[in-house]
């Protein structure tokens, strides 16, 4: 990928630039400017330079300005860059040959055009040599930039730097007022945000449906129903999970089962445990195409038909207007439609029917929770400045730490509130996570001493206001000196406003890092990869065999790890965790039941992991993160190391009509995801196990964690 960026002076010649990239199949994207308007060429400059820094090594980056030396200081102050001012194709091809110069810098007005389309062919098509020499130069340079990131003063002072900036050009009236003027961005990227700008709001209209939605739910229980069951993922199940997880179900409504997964065992588990005859099913999706949901509702319908039932009468569906789901609903006779407005995306619908219909049915006070997401709305309304503006002010330490390399947005909460920071991370990873940039979310990880974590953090600490426990390690954090902010809520309730306060902050990183923070373009990627392999069947060649594992690795793990040594967990373990560098993140990514046995050895090996690598870690479950943080994971900056598990099915179960079951769709999406994070030049490590045996992977779990002793 080729990143463009120009200031007033240059955007004629840029203009040029990408029509000659057009011509010649090159792949670029324009970071602006987009008119002749008088700018600050750094803006530019840092934009192009941090995608550069922070994509696959193959990106690079072109600047204009009048003669392209700011541009060229300022891109040289990216880690990472190495740029030069090219004004001659000969000149260019020697950057590239010696120093391997990633960022081409040209003078809008200091050459003609001609020249300067010579000079980017030379940048395009000449290799780096690698000779000794040059390698030990480079190295050299490399070497003197190397720093720590930036203190804590230093990013505070730059996010005041971006409010004072925010407030100068009145982003927070323009946000409310969904004026795409406020995102720095071309036509195209405008036009698309300006169809997701719908969530701006729903608090108000939450507050306006909350009637409607417990009279639905004090309707359930007379018709029989004793339990409801919600098929959705990501955007479509988070919201419902946190509300189950931390209010509970109240004694005289429904109980309420997330089933967001495609594991045969849970669906086996559910079906055995679980009077069909009694349970509403509530089928989630915001496309109305997503594979997880309908493939259950293909399963649901069959068995409710095979036991004498009407399957209609016991489904609903929420989905935006005019969807595939909506007219399957119409056609098989469902009990209701609730159509929720398609200018919402599916992560920024918490407050939205997806939300609120399950929490209502839970017998959560929508209303309460509806007038705490207001209240919030007003606290951080149009009428605030970005500087006074809690939200924005938020969003714009995020995107300011992130930028000076403390990208672990590490996430806590006091224990009865925890389950919010799972909707909380997919609306971070999802929303940030892309063009080689965004925020990094870490949740689940246990409290510890300072001294645990590493210089690329920053922390966010959600606490009731009568947790003590958690104040006092807020206290200690911050006199070590690390970054971490406070929020205290007064009880569970203050949840609705902190969807609101989230949603806003993470706009607006977004809008600060340069990036749309309401598309998700890896998520698809990884889904149309599995659906391949579903159509043509999984043919794999391992790596390694130990036992009755597979082991398998990404093409840029392959480079470091000898296959050969792989002979048991412990030497699979010790090679993946020497591949881990300082200020990386590691990630096990498990497609395993999530409230089984194989907890807590996961926990432990995650932990394990932190302890001695001193990185941040996340434990994620498959297909669930696929849809949450798995974007930020191909999309964001290339600093994760991925464990993936997998087991063959232990009982599987077929998808009516589909000719293939719920284990292959899962297997899948397991490989359709590693076949992504090798494309996108990430470190991987999959093992699979021939054994759906719960015992055998607990096993292998704490052989691995031997493996970190």
């Amino acid at each position: 990928m080729i990143y463009l960026g120009s200031d007033h002076a240059g955007y004629e010649l840029k203009e040029r630039l990408k029509a000659h990239l057009k011509a010649r199949g090159v792949p670029y994207e324009d970071l602006g400017a987009y008119t002749t308007e008088s700018v600050d060429y750094p803006d530019y400059a840092f934009a192009v330079s941090e995608r550069v820094a922070q994509g696959p090594d193959g990106d690079r980056g072109i600047l204009v300005c009048n003669t392209g030396i700011g541009m060229c200081a300022a891109a040289n102050k990216v880690p990472g860059v190495l740029a030069a001012v090219g004004y001659s194709a000969p000149v260019v091809e020697r950057a590239r040959n010696d120093e391997n110069v990633n960022v081409l810098c040209l003078g809008g007005k200091a050459m003609d055009a001609g020249e300067a389309l010579r000079a980017v062919d030379a940048f395009l098509d000449t290799p780096f040599s690698a000779d000794e020499r040059h390698v030990r130069r480079v190295a050299k340079i490399e070497a003197r930039e190397a720093e720590p990131p930036a203190s804590v003063d230093e990013i505070r002072r730059r996010a005041r730097e971006t409010l004072a900036r925010l407030t100068e050009e009145d982003f927070v009236r323009k946000l409310w007022d969904k004026d795409l003027s406020a995102w720095k961005a071309d036509e195209e990227v405008r036009e698309k945000i300006g169809g997701r700008l719908g969530w701006l709001g729903t608090g108000s209209e939450a507050s306006a449906a909350a009637g409607e939605l417990a009279e639905f739910a004090a309707e359930l229980p007379a018709a029989g129903f004793t339990d409801a069951a919600l098929l959705g993922m990501g955007g479509s199940s988070l919201a419902p999970l946190v509300f189950s997880q931390v209010f509970g179900a109240s004694p005289d409504l429904l109980r309420l089962h997330v089933l967001d997964t495609t594991d045969p065992d849970i669906l086996a588990t559910f079906l055995s445990g679980t009077d069909l005859s009694r349970t509403l099913f509530i089928l989630a999706s915001k496309s109305g195409t997503t594979i997880e949901p309908l493939s259950q509702f293909a399963l649901f319908k069959n068995r409710l038909r095979n036991a004498g039932l009407e399957p209609g009468e016991q489904f609903i569906a929420l989905t935006d207007p005019g969807t595939p789901l909506e007219e399957m609903a119409g056609r098989e006779g469902f009990r209701e439609v609730f159509a929720t407005p398609a200018d919402i995306g599916g992560r920024y619908s918490a407050l939205t029917y997806f939300g609120m219909l399950p929490a209502a049915l839970l017998g959560v006070d929508a209303a309460e929770l509806a007038m705490r997401a207001q209240a919030m709305e007003a606290e951080c309304g149009a009428h605030r400045t970005a500087a006074e503006n809690e939200a924005v002010k938020l969003g714009a330490f995020m995107a300011e730490a992130a930028r000076a390399g403390r990208d672990k947005l590490t996430l806590l909460a006091s224990e009865p509130i925890a389950p919010f920071l799972l909707w909380l991370e997919q609306l971070v990873a999802e929303s940030t996570g892309k063009q080689g940039l965004g925020v990094i979310p870490i949740v689940g990880e246990k409290p510890e001493a300072p001294g645990v974590y590493g210089d690329d953090r920053l922390f966010v600490l959600l606490r009731l206001e009568r947790d003590e426990t958690l104040g006092h390690w807020a206290g200690e954090m911050a006199e070590a000196g690390h970054p971490i902010e406070e929020i205290v809520l007064s009880d569970n309730y203050d949840l609705g406003g902190e969807f609101v306060r989230w949603m806003i902050a993470t706009a607006t990183a977004g809008a600060v890092l340069g990036i749309n923070p309401f598309d998700e373009p890896n998520v698809a990627e990884a889904k149309a990869l599995a659906g391949e392999l579903l159509a043509r069947g999984a043919v794999r060649q391992p790596d390694a065999t130990f036992d009755t594992a597979e082991v398998y690795l990404s093409p840029s793990l392959r480079e470091s790890v000898a296959a050969g040594n792989l002979t048991g967990p412990s030497a699979a373990m010790d090679a993946f965790a020497s591949s881990v560098r300082e200020r990386d993140y590691a990630a096990i990514l498990a497609y395993l039941p999530s409230d089984g046995r194989l907890h807590v050895p996961l926990e432990r090996l995650r932990h394990a992991l932190r302890e001695r690598l001193r990185v941040a870690t996340a434990l994620e479950y498959g297909p669930r993160y696929l849809h949450s943080t798995g974007q930020a994971y191909k999309g964001g900056p290339n600093k994760g190391v991925f464990l993936m598990l997998t087991r063959q099915a232990g009982v599987d179960l077929g998808v009516p009509e589909a000719g293939y079951t719920f284990g292959q769709i899962q297997l899948a999406q397991a490989q359709g995801d590693f076949e992504a994070l090798g494309r996108h030049e990430r470190r991987a490590m999959w093992i699979h196990l021939s054994s759906g045996d719960d015992t055998e992977l607990a096993e292998l779990a704490q052989a691995l964690e031997s493996g970190l002793a």
